[in-house]
């Protein structure tokens, strides 16, 4: 188990996806020769996407193992399953325990969220009134109220929030163990101002996504210490930065693109330290938890965050959760009573 490491990353498919396996493989095979073999294993809810990512990291694998001639063995695997899909978690989960005899990392990068576009006349007004908030957190969005999915539950909240929770629920005993770690990705705009006690479920809220993301980060505080403390497996929170996404790009028109990064430069110039840009450089914090942060020495209990200096030159960034104690037990038995209720309609659910 020492020399073979099994990492699962969810939305692989993503530019950040993407940059968390390369940067994986290439911090592994330079940094940690004891590692003689790395698995990587990429989620997406299409087989054409898999494939895709899964070939592009192999090319990038062999380019690697020329230039540096490293010996790490790199193989990849991919799972097919949608996180607004409880069946599908759970195969997914029947599936990494029929695979794998353990996991080492998971990055929960896998984001859902219902972006219906811009509004230009609030971007032009914000962009005279407060720039630098409005290209941080993105005044300009159009999400609207959440979306209910298949299963009946706020696909936003069912997909960042739950189905995680319950995945790790159901691999936990067989697949983790001590040194597994956790890679919670958040955001740098989850606010407590957008939870709502009384909407666990993100079934009202007209942000969505920051909502389901500020209840990732509550779940994480309401879990960490029992994960790490009972079990070993040590749970990181980070956030990302502010880059460019296969979230937000696809949204925007090319006017509107070379704007935003225009903007993003701005931000950056003017003491940002959010502004990654790229999302070779936001994934410096996932990598960061992943094979550099000490228990001993580093608070699970903070968020840590990629960033950058004026120039550009990646630092990383720590935080505190602002967060109660009751709010982070509401969801965590919130999400438990889902968990209940789910177990008992999927205990007749037939996975091959």
């Amino acid at each position: 188990m020492e020399n073979h490491r099994v990492a699962l990353v969810t939305g692989a498919n993503g530019y950040l996806g993407q940059c968390i396996c390369r940067r994986l493989i290439t911090e592994i095979s330079t940094d940690h020769k004891e590692v003689e073999k790395l698995t990587i294993v990429v989620t997406s809810r299409t087989f054409r996407t898999v494939t895709a990512i899964v070939k592009d990291l192999q090319s990038f694998t062999q380019k690697l193992q020329l230039k540096s001639k490293c010996k790490l063995q790199v193989s990849f695997d991919y799972l097919l399953f949608d996180q607004t899909d409880m069946v599908s978690v759970l195969t997914a989960s029947y599936q990494l325990q029929k695979r794998f005899t353990h996991l080492d990392y998971i990055f929960f990068n896998s984001s859902h969220s219902q972006m219906g576009g811009i509004d230009y006349w609030q971007a032009t007004k914000d962009f005279f009134t407060n720039p630098i908030r409005a290209f941080t957190v993105g005044t300009f969005k159009i999400q609207g109220v959440a979306r209910k999915s298949g299963d009946g539950m706020g696909a936003t909240f069912e997909a960042n929030v739950f189905a995680p929770y319950f995945l790790v629920q159901h691999i936990k005993e067989s697949l983790l163990h001590p040194g597994s770690r956790l890679i919670w990705i958040s955001t740098s705009i989850s606010l407590p101002e957008f939870f709502d006690p009384n909407d666990i479920g993100i079934e009202k809220s007209e942000h969505s996504y920051e909502c389901s993301k500020y209840e990732l980060e509550l779940l994480h505080q309401a879990t960490y210490k029992q994960l790490y403390e009972k079990d070993g497996i040590q749970s990181w929170l980070l956030q990302p930065g502010v880059f460019k996404s296969t979230t937000f790009v696809p949204t925007m028109n090319i006017f509107m693109y070379i704007s935003m990064l225009v903007m993003f430069y701005i931000c950056r110039w003017f003491g940002s330290p959010y502004h990654c840009i790229y999302p070779e450089l936001a994934s410096n914090a996932p990598i960061w938890c992943a094979l550099k942060a000490d228990p001993k020495v580093d608070s699970m209990a903070i968020k840590y965050g990629s960033s950058t200096s004026r120039l550009g030159s990646e630092r990383l960034m720590r935080s505190n959760v602002d967060f109660t104690e009751e709010n982070a037990a509401l969801v965590l038995d919130y999400v438990k009573g889902l968990e209940k209720e789910w177990d008992e309609k999927l205990k007749d659910q037939v996975l091959e």
